[in-house]
């Protein structure tokens, strides 16, 4: 405006003219006011002068040359775990005065391959399918937010269940942080949850440790933010949506008239009342989308835990025990178990279900499982089954069940040398969690000092202990370098300490324990510790494992010899036949026992199928009427397809000649086809019912077989048939694919692969649950609000050489749900599925709606070079996603988890993200805009959308992190104390373990945000430490300039 007239009955009277001049952030200021006369003559003046803060005379000086100390006060937050490295910002489990959160994870992963026979115990020259998952939750420790309504941001912190702040109190230039005061009827602010599962296919080429990965590796994340602040009436005071309830907020002043905040489901208690009505909620736009629920069910399948026993001879047997569905109790989690729905328990010979039982969500009793009179033959197998259920939509969580069934033959029973029933079979007798782990050293070291408790009672035979050394190649079965026995009638409890010379310079060693014969081995316990000098001359130490060589294989049954009272001394000589035109040359052991105590043993010698002299003696003038147990042992895993009978001759020393034929037991070693050690016949397998309704039907043998051939295509979510392996960190149990599905001598697991709950849900069919007031006077009502929800999706390209993988990856991140005030009332509406449900003037759901509109997206990208297989993923970690926004934990963890063994850097991982598709008020009237991937803008009318329009936007967020562990770039007392927590990988992944501190920093390298409070977004970017600013005019930017006093835009840290 230049100039106002004033007239009166058609003539000028006096006006008034104005003088203006650019000012700061470009905007024209008002520089005096000219009153003048009817002839235009000036009367007076008035000129006006401006406090200039910024200094935009200087270039512009924005913030204070002093910083302000804002002490909040310690109140002992932090991520509750323990960390050596809080002396080093960067790894410190402390939360910063900005806030933090504290998160639990737990997942775990399967790669099924098919490589070279080599019995090597790496992972190399293999090629198969891999599969992953996490679950992750996280919860917020404090955060700065206006809790009490005075436009000042209190500290908000969890302390225990309860909810506390302390007020921001402004005294003169002093900003202090008050004492806590409790929050009421709240205990927590922000809750996200997290689901990510990935799979892909990968070759694993070398030899041993120097081991690379090939292939592709996708993954997808499922974000929802169950719990998050935002003020869902307009009152000014934050509200608490959690688990799509709402929490308004008042405050109440106590006496000493602190302002006390109350959560309550009402919003009759704050000033600003709401009347919310569900009816009004078009619940089709939360429809369940058919193929998300497809996809969800096809990456969690459920799968069943299997006890399974082969039957060592033919007979009639029963089977004995109960059945108990183990309710939970303690800290677990109530959420997860309210859905849950209980188990099915089955038990089957061969490809026939002989029993079956349903048992209900919460059913403690216990339930007999029992079947008698069962014709078997050596060789069938009887099968324990443990499913979430037989339909398609069962539930996965909390289907544990203890059952321990006992299968007896009809017959006489002994008791054999180990101390077991010869006609009852249990399953805590083949319960041997013990597993072969090679030791890994960092060089060739001269010698190892091996150490470790051994545990061995009073035996049957006498246990040998070895300790080979296995070279860098994968066809090389290793040099025994160290073997020690301990006789039968020997015991020993305590460590045992020795010493192994390394002159043909090994780097791998792997522990054995043996017999002649078989032995009580759930008895025997050797946790095998290496010591050893690293290249720094530090020792190191290296929990390994000791396999066990067992004789399950029971090829020939028979009872035990009876001794005669005039019996002496015994003469013993073996007979075999063998089939016909095999031509057999082996050895096998034969032993003499009975129960616990070793008469005699002695190498037999097979050559061309002629025995060689082999005679055993046995003083049996002691024993009584003890039966003898004259067996035979063969490490030959062929020796079933080749011999016929075994007998022996018995005769006396009296009588030498008068020949006793006795027919005897024959075991040799397994051939491993998946199924466990199978001692005493017991065994298990993960049993995977992704296809074809595996879960509404019996076992199919068929199918239990392992993948042989390399150009079988692996897919580890449909790969029926999974081995269980020993749980290395309890050695109580074997596991499948993840915790929950596992097997020990008492109890089983079952559970879905990923997901637990399958059942996708439409988030507006439980609306109706609201607590209104349907009367004309009504004060206010309660309200609903939809948990926020964000997926994304990576695909990671791994290409190596030698040891090292190369890492490349790029994804996407969308918010499928969210709250946004889009119509300008105050109100958050909900966006969801790409459309708007708007609220109206009472605060509820108008019924308007507006679709089509899109979602928030924000892609990203990264790349690294690591040791081991892991791929390690890029993700959006700066992009702010929806409100209470968390970044993705279980992302972070898969750089965690591959950053880990960068001992020794390669490269740190890095990664770009920036917003592809946001809503951002772009021209200042209070309604958030849609900017679309080509930077064009859909300007908000309130209830409608302009066509695009070029608004001269480059960008409008972009971020880049990186993550760092006690390796490179570390300062060398870093490096020291790293070198001290080592972590290993060895052959891509097949062993890796270790003490490692990952953190990953992330933050903004651009953005459009108000830095001159002027309600129109301007391009800020951060450039070689410092920030530029691009001021928006209104009608376009103008040229960057120097933002002094500021370097970088926001930052985040996440520590593992």
């Amino acid at each position: 405006m230049e100039k106002i007239v004033v007239n009166f009955q058609g003539s000028v009277l006096r006006s008034y003219a104005f003088a203006y001049k650019e000012g700061a952030f470009h905007k024209d200021i008002l520089t005096g006011v000219k009153h003048l006369d009817d002839a235009g003559a000036e009367v007076s003046y008035q000129n006006f002068d401006y406090y200039d803060d910024v200094q935009s005379d200087k270039g512009y000086v924005p913030f204070k040359n002093k910083q302000e100390v804002w002490n909040t006060q310690d109140d002992n937050l932090n991520a509750s775990f323990i960390t050596p490295f809080n002396p080093f910002d960067v790894f410190s489990n402390l939360t910063t005065a900005l806030g933090g959160s504290s998160s639990w994870s737990a997942g775990g992963g399967l790669y099924a391959g098919v490589g070279p026979d080599d019995d090597s115990p790496f992972s190399s020259n293999t090629i198969g399918g891999t599969f992953g998952y996490n679950y992750n939750k996280a919860n917020g420790l404090s955060t700065m937010v206006d809790i009490n309504g005075d436009g000042l941001l209190d500290k908000v912190f969890r302390n225990g269940s309860f909810l506390f702040y302390r007020p921001q109190i402004r005294i003169g230039n002093k900003t202090i942080y008050g004492k806590r005061i409790r929050i009421v009827g709240v205990s927590g602010f922000s809750k996200t949850v997290s689901h990510t599962f990935s799979g892909g296919v990968s070759a694993k080429v070398g030899f041993s440790p120097a081991v690379a990965t090939l292939g592709r590796d996708y993954e997808r994340t499922t974000t929802k933010i169950t719990q998050y602040l935002s003020d869902i009436n307009g009152d000014g005071l934050v509200d608490l949506v959690s688990d799509g309830k709402v929490y308004f907020n008042h405050i109440v002043f106590d006496k000493s008239g602190n302002g006390i905040p109350i959560f309550t489901l009402k919003s009759a208690d704050t000033p600003s009342p709401i009347i919310y009505d569900p009816k009004n909620i078009d619940t089709s736009v939360g429809k369940v989308d058919p193929e998300e629920q497809a996809e969800l069910l096809r990456n969690s399948p459920m799968v069943d835990m299997v006890r399974m026993w082969v039957a060592p001879r033919d007979g009639n047997i029963s089977i004995n025990g109960a059945v108990q569905l183990v309710i939970p109790s303690g800290d677990y989690d109530e959420e997860e178990y309210s859905k849950s729905d209980g188990v099915r328990v089955s038990i089957q010979k061969g490809g026939t279900e002989l029993w079956s039982r349903d048992i209900a969500k919460g059913d403690a009793a216990t339930h007999s499982a029992e079947v008698s009179s069962i014709n078997i033959h050596k060789g069938e197998k009887i099968y324990f089954r443990v499913q979430s259920g037989k339909e398609k939509m069962s539930n996965g969580a909390f289907d544990l069940v203890d059952w321990s069934p006992k299968i007896t033959y009809q017959g006489k029973d002994y008791t054999t040398p180990e101390g077991f029933s010869s006609v009852t079979y249990q399953p805590k007798e083949g319960a041997i969690y013990m597993v072969s782990s090679p030791a890994q050293t960092e060089k060739a070291p001269s010698q190892i000092n091996v150490t470790g408790k051994l545990v061995k009672p009073l035996t049957s035979d006498d246990l040998t202990i070895k300790v080979f050394g296995v070279k860098e190649n994968a066809s090389d079965a290793g040099r025994e370098l160290y073997s020690r026995t301990i006789a039968w009638d020997q015991a020993y409890n305590d460590n045992l300490n020795f010493t192994v010379s390394n002159s043909a310079g090994y780097k791998t060693f792997r522990f054995e324990m043996s017999s002649t014969s078989n032995l009580k081995w759930a008895d025997i316990q050797w946790k095998p510790i290496v010591q050893y000098a690293d290249s720094l001359g530090e020792t190191q130490s290296f929990q390994a494992g000791a396999g066990v060589k067992m004789y399950a294989n029971h090829l020939l049954y028979a009872e035990p010899y009876k001794v005669s009272p005039s019996d002496s001394v015994l003469i013993v000589k073996p007979a075999f036949v063998f089939r016909p035109m095999t031509g057999y040359t082996g050895s096998l052991s034969m032993t003499a026992r009975t129960e616990g105590r070793l008469l005699s043993k002695r190498l037999v010698n097979v050559n061309n199928g002629v025995v060689e002299d082999a005679t055993l003696l046995m003083d049996v003038r002691n024993i009584g009427n003890t039966p003898i147990w004259v067996e035979f042992f063969s490490e030959d895993i062929n020796l079933k397809d080749r011999l016929l009978t075994a007998s022996v001759k018995v005769s006396s020393s009296a009588t030498p000649t008068a020949q006793q034929t006795v027919p005897v037991n024959v075991y040799s070693l397994l051939d491993n086809e998946g199924f466990g050690p199978l001692y005493r016949g017991w065994g298990g397998f993960a049993y995977n019912t992704a296809e074809n309704d595996r879960y509404a039907s019996a076992i199919d043998e068929s199918l239990l077989t392992l993948p042989r051939d390399k150009d079988q295509k692996i897919d580890p979510l449909t790969l029926v048939f999974t081995p269980l392996a020993v749980n290395t960190s309890s050695l109580d149990r074997w596991i499948g694919q993840r915790q929950e599905i596992f097997l020990t001598d008492h109890s089983m697991g079952a559970a879905r692969l990923t997901e637990q709950d399958v059942k996708m849900t439409n988030p507006f069919d439980n609306m109706a649950s609201v607590e209104t007031e349907t009367s004309d006077c009504a004060q206010g009502t309660g309200a609903l609000a939809i948990s926020q929800k964000v997926v994304s999706k990576n695909t990671t390209t791994q290409t190596g050489f030698s040891f090292l993988t190369k890492n490349e990856s790029t994804g996407q991140a969308i918010t499928k749900a969210t709250m946004i005030d889009m119509n300008g009332d105050g109100y958050p509406d909900i966006v969801q599925n790409e459309a708007i449900l708007y609220t109206n003037t009472l605060g509820g759901i108008s019924g308007e709606k507006l679709q089509g509109i899109g979602n928030i997206v924000s892609k990203n990208e990264g790349s690294a070079v690591g040791v081991g297989s892991a791929p390690i993923v890029s993700l959006s970690m700066t992009i702010a996603q929806a409100a209470g926004w968390t970044k993705t934990a279980s992302n972070i963890k898969s750089i965690s988890d591959a950053l880990g063994g960068l001992s020794v850097s390669m490269s740190k991982p890095k990664n770009r993200d920036w917003s592809e598709e946001s809503f951002t008020d772009v021209n200042g009237d209070g309604l958030p805009d849609k900017i679309l991937s080509d930077n064009t803008v859909r300007l908000n009318l309130g209830y409608a959308f302009t066509d695009p329009v070029d608004w001269q936007i480059d960008a409008v967020q972009t971020g880049e992190g990186t993550s760092h562990n006690l390796g490179g770039g570390a300062s060398s007392k870093e490096k020291d104390i790293a070198q001290k927590a080592k972590f290993f990988d060895k052959a891509s992944s097949s062993f890796s373990g270790g003490l490692s501190i990952v953190t990953t920093t992330n933050g903004e390298q651009y953005n459009l945000m108000d830095v001159n409070a002027d309600g129109l977004p301007d391009k800020v970017k951060k450039n070689n430490g410092a920030l530029s600013v691009s001021l928006n005019l209104g009608n376009g930017f103008a040229d960057p300039i120097l933002w002094k006093g500021a370097s970088s835009l926001s930052e985040t840290a996440s520590r593992h």
